[in-house]
């Protein structure tokens, strides 16, 4: 067979020399492409005069397809769309039934639109699913597929000559398909292959032939060609090479068209087909889900069970291997109701069984008949919710607030405890909360390295019990962290979490009151968090600031700058402590879609075959349970999340099997315990007066106006780097936290005991002979702690508290970072601006440290900062016995790499092993950042609310 060129009458042995020749010699015709309408539709007319026999018809191909753009081949098309209804209407008279026509017309998207107007060639996939439904259906049906006209769309005409590269993409497809030579031989199907290889493995369809079998563990799948099985075996072994290239998108797939669909679905937002069906507009992103929405319109369900005497169709084969499992036997889900042990093949049987068998559970309320609890607006809760939030604490109030935000999804949050109270929200009585009933009064095993001052050798562990969780009950001071807490996160292989990542999520928090600050561009100014920046402060504070400064400490805003001293900002307004619970939940406690469920112990997460379906609580001595929809989110801490984690059988495997727990997901949950450590042994006495904040002219003043002494939190801090770290990085190491508040100041000793663990001849021989006189505290805080400890089950029941081990202070590097602390803070205390209040620290000697002395000597009240006193092993001896936790406990389901063994939870915060269960709180940190963690926790919660959002999104886009 010869092929002609048709503008210079040269001949070629093969397409591939004429399509060459074409670009070297007659490029520029194109141009005529660009002409109107009716100039192409002459020259289409004049071309098809010539057509006589098969070598013109190939020149046509070849010629007609560059210079008379597509309006040429849709003629074509149009009139063989014409012929074969012609023959299809003569056939249809002949027969007594007429055929139902299914029309479904593809749209197309202008936003996809080629800039150059080239006909859609039919790809192999859909002329095999043509082919397929044309099979599928029956005899008297038949489909027809009506091409959208680009004729129709307006395109932008191309400026200049055409490049070669546009050359290729007129020519290519339509030559490529040209040279396709090898016909399928099955009857009815119209595929031509290019190859005869892909002949090969176009006859398996119709053959049923699979060769190709799955060598997995328990997998029996098979497939017509071996790069389908390639595909699938990325199935088993997690690998998802396509990654979404969207800025902040994580997304990855195993398959390329599914992230293109979701570059659609997501980002772009197409759905480009839409159902045309009287009263139905729905839109889908493919057109086999429109082609299956108009079958089930048109109750065409050509997929029959093949089972004896079943008649069950459907409209995908998807619907029928479900249906067959009824025949079967295989039932997965199970109602679990009060006993009820029917089990069903979807869970939607489930809930319908439920619906119709047990009334009384869909229809339940649970009334809260608690007076205290003043944030909950409703007393009725149902049964089934979208969302599950365990935990009203710092992050579950964020969380559940967020949530809720869409209307169209319902939210639960349960809490243990109940609401704040006046005392709570007083900024200056906020010590007084700790061994209350807000506070769960944890309590470590007895330690032999640090806490051995305290009752037991036991340290406190304060954690709030309240709606608002230990936000509510904390000192309300208010640091970020240094920007090299985060990044470092990233190295240790936690994607998307490095500051880059997180700053934005801060950003949403924050409502900054202070104009100046707010200004900088460095604070959110919408958040619904509100940060003060504590003008108000005593002399005494200021004294140490000036006095940090003197000592090479410059004075800075410690959210900015990292290293300096400065009054710490704090979460308050108006003189009011200002908690996650009174930012987010007290401004949408109206929400029709929000419930809140206070005085509520949830005592196990409830799974089905790996997934999280809901939780069982106890609430006025009676068992509930509620489930979940979508997610159930857990937020009670780093202590109650490792336990009620392990009490639903996520956890160490060998630990779970000791108590008889049942194993859903070996995980090495409670382990990476660490906190910010501290000592409380650094006192001083001063001679100037410091104001008293429970007098009654400071409760009047703070009831009327919110203001004096009740509404300060007077907290002030420098933080710095020892000579064990890297001084070229700014990235402090310690922590001097100074208060005007001490154990010292209580007139008596009994509620300093029990507030703080120590045994009562460490408050008479140490604090007592200061009591009532004027004084201020420093805390050193070792702010990149090393010692890692543990959280584990002390028994099954769910009113037991945890065995919680530390580990504080066991590794050396600690705590000779914690004593250039000590030794930094009296360097501090003897600079010129504290040296006008005489600050005098206590010279009575610790209980069990008076070996540590240098020869036995004592300190006179005159000689306050004598080095000789303060040796070594004696602020060594201090450390180690009045050590003191900031609540800031971390680690115990942290965040992880795909290849750490370590962690508990992946980088979106989804529990592994699991399915719909996430952890949304400070459990979740890998490496405690250098800062309180309550604004880290604030944003770690925004940001989990935001991958649940996300989530729940593409979920919607893609199911249709």
């Amino acid at each position: 067979t010869m092929y002609s060129c048709r503008f210079c009458s040269k001949r070629f042995d093969t397409i591939d020399k004429v399509k060459t020749h074409f670009l070297k010699r007659h490029s520029n015709t194109l141009d005529k492409s660009m002409k109107k309408e009716s100039d192409l539709n002459d020259e289409q007319s004049e071309g098809l005069q010539n057509e006589s026999n098969e070598e013109q018809m190939n020149e046509e191909l070849v010629d007609d397809s560059v210079i008379e753009g597509e309006e040429n081949v849709e003629a074509n098309d149009t009139q063989e769309l014409n012929d074969t209804n012609e023959e299809n209407e003569d056939e249809e008279k002949s027969e007594d039934n007429k055929k139902t026509t299914i029309v479904i017309k593809q749209q197309r998207n202008p936003n996809r639109v080629n800039k150059s107007k080239v006909k859609m060639i039919e790809t192999e996939r859909s002329i095999q699913t043509r082919n397929r439904i044309k099979r599928e259906l029956p005899n008297n049906l038949e489909l027809k597929i009506v091409r959208p006209d680009a004729s129709a769309i307006e395109l932008p005409p191309k400026r200049g000559r055409p490049k070669k590269y546009e050359l290729r993409q007129v020519l290519t497809p339509q030559l490529k398909n040209a040279t396709r030579r090898y016909p399928c031989p099955f009857e009815g199907c119209e595929y031509v292959a290019k190859y005869r290889s892909n002949l090969w493995d176009h006859k398996k369809l119709h053959t049923g032939e699979k060769p190709y079998r799955c060598n997995w563990p328990s997998c029996e799948m098979r497939f017509p060609q071996s790069q389908q099985l390639k595909l699938h075996l990325r199935s088993h072994t997690g690998e998802k090479p396509y990654a979404c290239d969207w800025p902040g998108c994580e997304w990855k797939f195993r398959l390329k068209g599914a992230l293109t669909d979701h570059k659609k679905a997501v980002h772009e937002g197409v759905k480009a087909f839409t159902c045309e069906w009287p009263g139905c507009n729905k839109k889908f992103l493919q057109s086999c889900h429109l082609r299956k929405h108009m079958m089930a319109h048109a109750d065409i369900k050509p997929f029959v069970c093949d089972w004896p005497n079943c008649t069950y169709k459907a409209v995908s084969m998807s619907y029928v291997t479900n249906h067959k499992k009824t025949h079967t036997g295989e039932k997965n889900f199970e109602c679990g109701y009060n006993g009820c042990t029917k089990r069903f093949v979807k869970s939607s049987h489930v809930n319908r069984h439920q619906q119709k068998c047990h009334p009384e559970m869909m229809g339940q309320t649970i009334i809260d008949d608690n007076d205290d609890v003043e944030i909950s607006a409703r007393n009725e809760w149902k049964t089934f919710y979208d969302y599950i939030v365990i935990g009203a604490g710092t992050a579950g109030s964020v969380v559940a607030a967020r949530l809720s935000e869409d209307p169209k999804v319902s939210v639960l949050l349960i809490e243990a405890g109940g609401s704040e109270t006046v005392v709570s929200n007083t900024p200056a009585l906020s010590d007084s909360l700790l061994n209350t009933v807000m506070d769960w009064k944890f309590m470590s095993t007895p330690q032999n390295q640090s806490c051995l001052s305290m009752n037991g050798q036991m340290c406190v562990l304060s954690s709030g019990r309240v709606i608002g969780g230990t936000s509510a009950i904390n000192r309300m001071t208010y640091l970020r962290g240094n920007p090299l807490d985060f990044d470092n996160w990233e190295k240790l292989g936690v994607k998307g979490w490095s500051w880059r990542d997180v700053f934005p999520f801060f950003i949403r928090a924050e409502n900054q009151s202070d104009a100046q600050l707010s200004k900088s561009g460095y604070y959110g100014v919408n958040g619904p968090l509100v940060i003060n920046n504590n003008h108000e402060y005593n002399q005494l504070l200021q004294s140490w600031i000036f006095s940090s400064h003197l000592c090479g400490h410059k004075i800075s805003d410690l959210n900015a700058d990292y290293l300096g001293a400065s009054v710490l900002q704090t979460n308050t307004n108006e003189g009011r402590r200002v908690s996650t619970a009174t930012a987010y939940l007290e401004p949408n406690i109206e929400r029709p879609n929000l419930h809140i469920l206070a005085n509520a112990l949830v005592t196990q997460i409830l799974f089905e075959n790996n997934t999280a379906i809901g939780v069982n609580f106890i609430r006025n001595w009676h068992n509930f349970a509620v489930y979940a929809k979508q997610e159930v989110i857990l937020s009670t801490g780093t202590i109650n999340s490792a336990k009620l984690l392990m009490l639903s059988g996520i956890g160490p495997k060998d630990h779970l099997e000791e108590l008889n727990i049942p194993v859903i997901s070996d995980l090495p949950v409670g382990n990476n315990f660490h906190d910010h450590i501290g000592t409380y042994g650094l006192h001083f006495t001063v001679n100037t007066t410091i104001e008293e904040p429970l007098t009654v002219q400071s409760l009047n003043q703070y009831f009327n106006s919110g203001k004096g002494p009740l509404s300060q939190s007077r907290f002030a801090a420098t933080l710095l780097q020892s000579k064990y770290t890297n001084i070229s990085t700014e990235w402090p190491d310690i922590m001097l936290m100074t208060s005007t508040t001490s154990p010292g100041r209580e007139n008596s000793g009994e509620t300093t005991e029990q507030r703080n663990g120590f045994k009562k001849e460490v408050w008479t021989q140490f604090y007592g002979p200061y009591s009532g006189l004027a004084q201020f505290t420093v805390w050193p805080i070792l702010l990149r702690p090393k010692s890692r400890g543990w959280v584990r089950l002390n028994s099954p029941n769910p009113s037991d508290q945890p065995l919680i081990n530390p580990n504080y202070l066991t590794e050396s590097s600690d705590i000779l970072v914690l004593m250039e602390g000590m030794k930094e803070t009296l360097k501090i205390a003897n600079s010129r601006p504290l040296q006008s209040l005489m600050p005098i620290p206590f010279v009575t000697l610790v209980p069990g440290c008076e070996p540590y002395l240098m020869n036995n000597q004592s300190l006179e009240a005159k000689d306050t900062l004598n080095t000789t006193f303060f040796t070594d092993p004696y602020l060594q001896c201090m450390a180690r016995s009045l050590t003191v936790s900031t609540g800031d406990y971390v680690g115990t389901c942290r965040m992880g790499s795909d290849e750490d063994r370590n962690k508990v939870v992946d980088s979106r915060l989804k529990v592994m092993g699991v399915n719909n269960l996430r952890v949304i709180d400070a459990s979740v940190i890998p490496v405690i950042p250098t800062a309180n963690t309550n604004a880290v926790t604030v944003m770690i919660a925004e940001r989990g609310s935001h991958f649940i959002k996300f989530d729940y999104r593409y979920k919607n886009l893609i199911l249709f």
